[in-house]
C-alpha cells in the first residue's frame, strides 16, 4: 500500500489510548540498550544528557541497565506527540538522530511494552499483558502521514506473522534504521474497527489494517526543535580546549 491510499483511509482511523509497539512475543533484547523506561512507556536516550519519549508518557525519570536518572528540565514539543528530558548528569550512553528514512526501509522497533503471540487460527496476535521487558522486532517503513493532534509520522502495517506492531507500554519507544533513531512510537490504529485488534492482512482481504506510528524525527522542523531543547554535546568546547591549552604550553615552553 503506498503512501497517498494510507493517507486516505487514516481518517477512519481508531485509535487506542495512548499508543505504543507490540512485538511478536521474543526473548529480551540485549543490543539497544539505551532504549529504556520512562513513565510507565519508554524513552530513548540522544545525548550524553538528553532523553526523547512521547509527549504523553509523563513524568522525569529515565530507568536504563538498573539505574534511574531523574531530569532537570522537560520539555514538550508544542503541538506534535514528542518530549525531551535533560538531566544533570551524563547517561551511559545515546543513538544519534537520523536525517532520512526511505519508504521500504528495514525498521526495528524497540520499546518495554507488552507483547503478543500467535493466536490459535494463526491469523493474528494474541495479546499479552507483559510490561517491563525489552523487546525488538522488525517491520518496514510502509508510508509516511500527518495525524492531527499526533504529528508527521513514520508508519507501518501489521501485515503477517512476525512483523512487529504496537501495543500498551512500548509509547516513546523507537523506531531504527541501522543504529539511528528515526521516530518515537506514539500511537497505534485501526481501519477496520469490525474486525479484531492484532490481526493480520489475511482477515481482511490481503489488506492490511493495524497499523503503528512513530513521530517523523527526520522532518526538517523537528529536527530543527530537537537541536533547539537537547543538551549540546561538550565533545568539541572540551577539544578546542584541550587544544588551546596545548598551543598555550608550547609557546611558553619556546619562549
Amino acid at each position: 500500500m503506498g503512501p497517498k491510499h494510507s493517507l486516505a483511509v487514516l481518517v477512519a482511523c481508531t485509535l487506542s489510548s495512548g499508543a505504543f509497539a507490540l512485538m511478536p512475543n521474543s526473548a529480551p533484547d540485549t543490543l539497544w540498550t539505551w532504549v529504556g523506561q520512562a513513565g510507565g512507556g519508554s524513552a530513548t536516550a540522544i545525548r550524553s544528557r538528553s532523553v526523547i519519549t512521547a509527549k504523553h508518557v509523563p513524568g522525569l525519570t529515565y530507568g536504563v541497565q538498573g539505574n534511574i536518572y531523574t531530569a532537570v528540565q522537560r520539555t514538550a514539543h508544542p503541538t506534535y506527540d514528542i518530549a525531551i528530558l535533560n538531566f544533570a548528569q551524563d547517561l551511559p550512553g545515546w543513538y544519534e538522530v537520523g536525517a532520512e528514512a526511505p519508504i521500504d526501509s528495514n525498521l526495528t522497533i524497540v520499546g518495554w511494552g507488552h507483547t503478543g503471540v500467535l493466536n490459535a487460527q494463526g491469523n493474528g496476535y494474541d495479546h499479552v499483558t507483559s510490561l517491563g521487558v525489552r523487546r525488538a522486532g522488525q517491520n518496514e517503513l510502509h508510508f509516511k502521514s500527518t495525524l492531527q493532534g499526533f504529528g508527521p509520522y513514520l508508519g507501518t502495517w501489521l501485515i503477517e506473522n512476525g512483523d512487529a506492531i504496537g501495543a500498551g507500554g512500548d509509547s516513546g519507544g523507537g523506531f531504527f534504521i541501522g543504529n539511528r533513531l528515526v521516530g518515537v512510537t506514539s500511537f497505534v490504529g485501526s481501519t477496520n474497527s469490525s474486525l479484531p485488534n492484532y490481526g493480520f492482512a489475511s482477515q481482511n482481504g490481503g489488506v492490511p489494517y493495524m497499523l503503528t506510528g512513530a513521530i517523523d524525527l527526520t522532518v526538517p522542523e523537528i529536527q530543527t526543535w530537537v537541536q533547539a531543547n537537547a543538551v549540546p554535546e561538550p565533545a568539541s568546547g572540551l577539544i578546542l580546549t584541550g587544544v588551546a591549552a596545548l598551543v598555550v604550553r608550547r609557546r611558553k615552553t619556546s619562549c
